[in-house]
């Protein structure tokens, strides 16, 4: 059979024609596919990062109202993916006026939203408490009203206020924990000036055993926010609102916050405010003068050091 060969223009234009629109169609898809790629890889970035946004304004919402005397000098991210990272604090101490270092605060975050915290600051060794990075000894609060179930291990209240006679040239960190709450107004009255004030514990409107608990579970303030106390109230509200509940033996320790707000919804200044404890800092034998108060129920010394010559304290 013979093939002939076609010479109509008009279907070599045909012909012509369907090429350049399949190559037309072929480069428009592609084009397509990277700009819809390229949208999605931002879009994917971009919710990476309100997830990483999201933790970071959550730590900062939180540490105004907890971990007992630990401070941050800076926070920021740290990516380690496109779609991954995390968040890092650099922590310290303060012992009447002079900075000691505390591990650093990290959270990990992803495209998710979900994110695993670094492991607890604390571990327990003969019921008292460490930090991990620094081996400081980590100051305890006590539940006046605890009740301890059958299986728990009970804990005594430490009175570490009587150790403080043979700390020779220390400055000290030590949790004070009430017998019961008082007010601002009258906790000043019961420190001697030569004593740092550092921070206040609101206590706990549970029955658990508090001294184990973690530093992030810890709620309070430094004096400095109790200059605007409805501000230190307006950022408690928010940790409630925004922070994720936590529940020991199925007691949500946050409800502790809505109960502290309702008990101070109509106070009108900071001397009105009540506390069940606090964190005391200062030269040891400035201590000794707390020995042996009726209203301190417990004791728990921190982080100490030794003092230097050249150190400028706050309490001097």
């Amino acid at each position: 059979m013979t093939t002939i060969k076609t010479t109509d223009p008009l279907a070599k234009l045909a012909k012509k024609r369907r090429r350049i629109t399949f190559l037309k169609t072929s480069l428009f898809s592609l084009l397509a596919c990277l700009l819809a790629l390229i949208i999605s890889f931002k879009g994917l970035s971009s919710l990476t990062a309100k997830n990483g946004q999201k933790i970071y304004e959550n730590y900062q919402q939180l540490a105004q109202i907890a971990y007992p005397n630990i401070s941050y000098d800076s926070l920021y991210y740290f990516p380690s993916g496109q779609f991954t990272g995390k968040i890092h604090a650099d922590r310290f101490k303060d012992l009447d006026g002079i900075p000691v270092p505390y591990s650093p605060y990290e959270a990990y975050y992803n495209l998710t939203g979900t994110y695993d915290s670094a492991p607890g600051d604390a571990f327990s060794s003969k019921a008292a408490l460490y930090d991990r990075g620094t081996r400081q000894k980590i100051p305890q609060f006590y539940n006046t009203q605890v009740q301890f179930t059958k299986n728990e291990a009970k804990t005594s209240p430490s009175q570490d206020l009587k150790q403080v006679s043979k700390m020779n040239n220390q400055i000290i960190e030590v949790a004070i924990t009430f017998d019961k709450p008082y007010t601002y107004q009258e906790i000043k009255k019961k420190i001697p000036k030569t004593i740092k004030q550092n921070w206040f514990w609101i206590g706990t409107y549970t029955k658990l055993d508090t001294s184990q608990w973690s530093t992030s579970y810890q709620f309070g303030t430094d004096p400095d926010n109790l200059k605007s106390p409805h501000l230190f109230l307006q950022n408690m509200k928010k940790v409630y609102r925004n922070g994720s509940r936590v529940s020991i033996g199925r007691v949500d320790i946050y409800s502790d916050l809505k109960k502290y707000l309702k008990k101070s919804k109509k106070i009108k200044n900071s001397d009105q405010l009540t506390f069940s404890g606090m964190i005391l800092t200062g030269k040891s034998e400035h201590f000794e003068a707390l020995n042996g108060q009726e209203w301190i129920y417990a004791s728990s010394i921190g982080a100490t050091i030794e003092n230097q010559g050249y150190y400028k304290l706050d309490s001097n």
